[in-house]
């Protein structure tokens, strides 16, 4: 279920900046730790493709496969904790007094914290 949730909400991210190139992940490319966190799948592309309704995160590093992070595409808040935000290179801020530096984007909701916390990460 939370899996689920994060897929949906990643996907209204792509939705909303546009496409994946913009995640503020390095290079375009992720791991695939970052791919989970951004409730995406793995996919060999020797064989594979995003399905429908998915849109295609970035190259994931690290694997035998050329592989890619696919990720649904339903409008949604992405929502996430402290660790999902850090593993995309971003920073946790509260948004009530705190916005997001001119080159960060809102990349969705943090939770398990007591404050309306966000994760802000770089744009590219």
């Amino acid at each position: 279920m939370a899996k689920t949730m994060l897929f949906a909400a990643f996907a209204a991210l792509l939705l909303f900046f546009g496409c994946a190139s913009n995640m503020g992940l390095p290079q375009g490319r992720l791991n695939s730790t970052q791919c989970d966190a951004l409730g995406g799948r793995l996919v060999n592309t020797l064989g594979g493709s995003c399905s429908s309704g998915e849109s295609n995160a970035g190259e994931v590093e690290g694997l035998q496969c050329p592989c890619i992070c696919c990720v649904p595409s339903e409008p949604q808040r992405h929502r996430m904790n402290s660790t999902d935000c850090d593993s995309l290179g971003g920073r946790v801020i509260n948004r009530l007094g705190e916005s997001c530096a001119s080159g960060e984007r809102d990349a969705g909701d943090i939770e398990g914290v007591l404050c309306p916390c966000v994760c802000c990460v770089p744009k590219n």
